[in-house]
């Protein structure tokens, strides 16, 4: 059996389980979970109080989101990692075709010249 992909399952750990993307503005509730700020809201917007966490239905008070800095940090690496393997392998980039911006991320050019 092969071993898994380490840049597929660090991409897993930082996705939000409702909208399936990179975590964006990620933020911890009281069971432990993470998603992003948005999304989480948008799940909680039927309730006063307390919400019913996506992934273990634990019980989760809508006031008490934590940021996660080092989470939003760990998908930035994440998704640039994505991004300079598809460039590599494909020679495009999802994300420069998304954003029509130039490059990716900074110093992709820079970097791609030292292979």
């Amino acid at each position: 059996m092969a071993a898994p992909d380490p840049v597929a399952c660090l991409q897993k750990e930082v996705s939000c389980s409702i909208c399936l993307d990179y975590f964006t503005d990620p933020v911890s509730i009281d069971c432990g979970h993470n998603f992003c700020r948005d999304c989480i809201r948008q799940c909680s917007k039927r309730s006063e109080a307390k919400l019913s966490c996506p992934q273990c239905r634990g019980t989760a008070l809508k006031r008490k989101f934590r940021p996660s800095r080092e989470l939003a940090n760990v998908a930035e690496i994440a998704k640039r990692l994505s991004c300079a393997r598809s460039c590599l392998n494909l020679n495009s980039c999802a994300i420069y075709w998304r954003n029509k911006s130039g490059s990716c991320w900074p110093g992709w050019e820079r970097w791609k010249r030292r292979l």
